[in-house]
């Protein structure tokens, strides 16, 4: 519950977030999720959510923009954020904006105050097809590894 002073009077924002699926219809499994409280009052709210990403998804997402230069859409192919603000599933372009290659959401005319939740989902096979070659590699060496795909 949030309390904010204005006067004498008090303004109670509830909050009922909605419940995020497991798995997306498109078979994207839920990786990680992360909330964030809008802190200013401006036509664009930009969140970094570099520091809070586990190191294996991060290792995942590293590896999926190593292939933008031959696959412009390698990582969205395998990764999608899902952005709630209270039960409402926002959209992206009109709502936010998702930057990969800098770990940046911006959201456009966010509320005050509001919480948010970024719900990133990953394609499970190619996540753990990354992560198993890379564990190979430091296990066996690089000549063990073949080529990640996807």
């Amino acid at each position: 519950m949030l309390l904010e002073e204005q006067g004498t009077s008090i303004i109670y924002n509830f909050t009922a977030q909605m419940p995020l699926t497991r798995q997306l219809t498109d078979g994207k499994v839920l990786a990680v999720t992360l909330e964030f409280v809008t802190d200013i009052n401006t036509a664009v709210d930009v969140t970094s959510f570099a520091s809070t990403l586990a190191p294996d998804l991060k290792y995942f997402l590293e590896h999926q923009k190593s292939l933008l230069p031959e696959n412009p859409t390698a990582i969205t192919d395998h990764t999608k954020a899902v952005i709630l603000r209270d039960a409402a599933v926002l959209s992206e372009g009109a709502d936010y904006e998702m930057d990969w290659e800098k770990y940046e959401m911006t959201l456009n005319n966010p509320l005050y105050n509001y919480v948010h939740t970024v719900a990133i989902y990953v394609d499970l096979l190619a996540y753990n097809r990354v992560i198993e070659a890379r564990d190979n590699m430091y296990l066996n060496g690089p000549n063990s590894v073949k080529e990640i795909q996807g």
